[in-house]
């Protein structure tokens, strides 16, 4: 896969898949400290195509960059809607679809623009100080607050009253110990990690976020037990996501399972906050060293800002990388 002279060596990954191995990639952890990535970027204009990543002498990433090697793995994929497979994965994608569509959507702009005014009343208190800050915990608080809005109409205060309200401690720990895990090698193993006081802050947090989507799961239902109910929940309020995950059935009237229903609320939650959160802050560190097309934005808000925006979520993706785990062999296209 890779071409290069300087500490190469061949060995078997898995059993079906060679590839190659450069010592200049084995860690045992990675830095905290902001320059992690860069060497992801090194790494990828050394070999164009693919290259592995090892942590320690047993564990090994198989990173994959190139369009015609991704085709492949995007090809073959298919537990929350980001990470299910096969059939599970096709009927959740089309139990839920209708909860995006542009009809259902539409209804929502209100209370993000209440969640984004918030944000920038907050805002108001530093540009009176004329001192730089960082603006990424904002900017995730307000998408948090917008999903728990939109997708389950549940008013948090989350962007005034993080620091006491126990769900939100939660989502936050527990995205700061993922990341922490997947960069530290020992980490890698379940039994090590649940060991460790990592692991026992992580299960502590998960408890807490369970409890609480449990517990909004079970009080709408209650209130959507029967159609006359559903009826006057309509008119009181536009159905959200969580309405549609409980009421979706299939051509058999099989809906999703309470476990199924908290996986779909978890990962939505979790993936489309930070995601949402890091992909707005870049598009307002491109907007800071671009002030032409900040002009060009406020002078045609519909086109310039679409057209930017798009721009910019090609030059700083939100979603880094798709780690992927196969238990057979994959055939890559080597004629690029």
């Amino acid at each position: 896969l890779c071409n290069s002279d300087e500490n190469v060596y061949i060995l078997i990954f898995s059993v079906t898949i060679w590839c190659i191995f450069d010592t200049d990639h084995f860690n045992y952890n990675f830095p905290q400290d902001g320059t992690d990535l860069f060497k992801n970027i090194k790494w990828g204009e050394k070999y164009p195509l693919a290259f592995p990543l090892w942590f320690g002498p047993f564990l090994a990433f198989l990173n994959i960059h190139h369009p015609e090697y991704v085709k492949t793995i995007l090809a073959s994929t298919g537990n929350g809607l980001l990470v299910s497979q096969g059939q599970k994965w096709f009927l959740h994608r089309r139990l839920l679809t209708p909860g995006f569509h542009y009809d259902i959507l539409k209804h929502y702009v209100t209370l993000m623009a209440e969640s984004a005014r918030a944000m920038l009343d907050k805002w108001e208190v530093y540009a009176d100080q004329d001192e730089p800050f960082e603006l990424f915990n904002h900017v995730s608080l307000m998408t948090l607050d917008s999903i728990m809005q939109c997708a389950f109409s549940c008013r948090s205060n989350c962007q005034t009253e993080s620091g006491i309200n126990s769900y939100i401690q939660a989502v936050y720990e527990l995205s700061y110990l993922i990341n922490l895990r997947s960069r530290t090698f020992p980490y890698h193993s379940d039994i090590i990690f649940y060991l460790s006081p990592h692991g026992y802050r992580f299960r502590k947090a998960c408890k807490i976020a369970h409890e609480h989507t449990e517990e909004v799961i079970k009080q709408r239902k209650e209130a959507l037990k029967n159609e006359r109910e559903l009826g006057a929940e309509q008119k009181k309020r536009n159905l959200d996501f969580l309405d549609i995950l409980l009421c979706a059935t299939d051509e058999d009237q099989q809906g999703l399972s309470d476990e199924d229903i908290r996986a779909e609320v978890d990962t939505f939650m979790f993936e489309g906050h930070d995601t949402t959160a890091s992909g707005i802050s870049w598009i307002f560190y491109a907007l800071a060293g671009h002030p032409e097309h900040q002009e060009k934005c406020r002078a045609e808000v519909i086109f310039q800002t679409f057209y930017f925006i798009n721009i910019a979520m090609r030059f700083f993706p939100p979603i880094l990388f798709s780690p992927t785990i196969y238990t057979c062999a994959l055939t890559f296209n080597l004629n690029v």
